[in-house]
This record gives structure tokens, sequence and C-alpha cells, in this order.
């Protein structure tokens, strides 16, 4: 009986995990409209642009044409909305790098002509000035991920993409706020248009969060990040 409670426990967690994915728009005119609405006559509430990435619920695939998106916004209020099916793209139907090597401080996913490394190390706080702010943690000054009004263990200490021998260029800003790696949720998507996305879901409970690094022609073009897939 204790076997087939926890069969039906991760079953019903991955199918959890499943119910909603990261995306990035699929048209050529390189924007979308976000609807209040499920309808085309529902008020305009925001645009969706080609660089930008959200999250959409899949379950709502199955009960209309119109896909529920979220998407959260640096210093302002969460928007979500409605946009057309045909309109997005989920990123993990991109190719992905398989051949992964994992030690307890880096992981390294890679093919032939690509290495995508993430390490860590310990946070040795002696070395840093923390603050809470209501059940957020600061770390010289700096809002952090990882850690909700608690004393972080690990953080990202470099994120290294290699293209066919090239080093890519990723600055401290993109990683240096970045707590508890969980090195079992790191993928790494071959997008279109030479555009790469790093994703990793780090950390657990009220700390989780997801983070996208985006490569695109070479070089480091930007970050997403956001703890609404928990």
């Amino acid at each position: 009986m204790k076997t087939l409670t926890l069969i039906i426990f991760f079953s019903f967690l991955c199918l959890f995990t499943r119910a909603q994915n990261y995306a990035i728009i699929n048209d050529k005119d390189g924007f979308v409209n976000i609807r209040k609405e499920a309808n085309s006559k529902s008020e305009i509430i925001g645009k969706l642009y080609s660089k930008n990435i959200f999250l959409y619920d899949t379950e709502s695939e199955t009960l209309s044409k119109w896909i529920k998106i979220y998407k959260q916004q640096p210093k302002k209020s969460l928007l979500e909305g409605y946009v057309y099916e045909d309109k997005i793209y989920s990123i993990s139907r991109f190719p992905r790098l398989r051949q992964k090597k994992t030690s307890i401080n880096n992981s390294t996913l890679q093919n032939d002509s690509m290495l995508v490394t993430v390490r860590s190390s310990k946070f040795i706080s002696k070395n840093h000035r923390l603050s809470f702010q209501g059940d957020q943690t600061h770390i010289d000054g700096k809002l952090i991920w990882g850690a909700d009004n608690s004393m972080p263990h690990i953080h990202i200490s470099s994120v290294i993409v290699s293209i066919d021998g090239n080093i890519v260029n990723i600055p401290n800003k993109a990683f240096e706020d970045l707590y508890e790696p969980n090195y079992s949720n790191f993928n790494v998507y071959l997008g279109k248009n030479n555009t790469i996305y790093i994703e990793m879901d780090n950390s657990d409970g009220a700390g989780a969060y997801t983070v996208i690094w985006i490569i695109k022609d070479g070089k480091y073009f930007d970050r997403y990040i956001d703890n609404l897939n928990v």
C-alpha cells in the first residue's frame, strides 16, 4: 500500500509540473496582443514581443483555441491574459543538449559544437551584508532568488558557454543574485534564429524559481526569471 501511495503521489506531481511551460511568440510581425478574455473582441491589455519569454497554462489548450499566459514584469504587477494558440511556441519543443555530466558543484550539457556549464560554490555569509525585508532576502543590498527570509547555502558562481570553441561572455549580473541551484532541472534548448535558451528550475519550497538565460548570435542577450511555475 505504501508503494502504491508513493507511485500515485509522484504521478500527480509529474502531472502538476507539466501543467505550465515556457514559450516565445510565433508570429511574423514580431509581436502579439494579449487579450483580457479568451476571444478576439476582448480588451487588449498588453503585448508580447519576439524577445519575450512567458509562462503559459498547458491545460487551457484543451479548453479553447486561446491560451492563458503569465509574464512576470520587473517592478510591475504580473501580466496575465490570453493569446491565440498558434501564436506561441513552447521552448521545450526545441532540440536540446543531451550529453550531461553533473557533480556536486557543477553541471555540463554539451554536443559536438557546444558546451554549457553552470558552477556553484558555498555561500560564505561573513563576506556579505544580509538583510531581510518581509519574506525577501537581500544580500549586499540586492534582492536574491532562492531563499525567502532565510540564509542561502549555495550560490551560482559562473555560467560558461562555449560555441565552436568561442567563449560567450556571461556578465556577473546574469547570475550573482541566484542561489540554491538544482542541477537535475537544467536544460539547454537550441532555438530558432541562432538563439539558445539555458533553463534551470532552482531551490525548493517557498524560494523556488526559474531562470532562463538567452544567448543570441553567439552573445549573451538577456535573462528571464520568475517564481510562477512552482
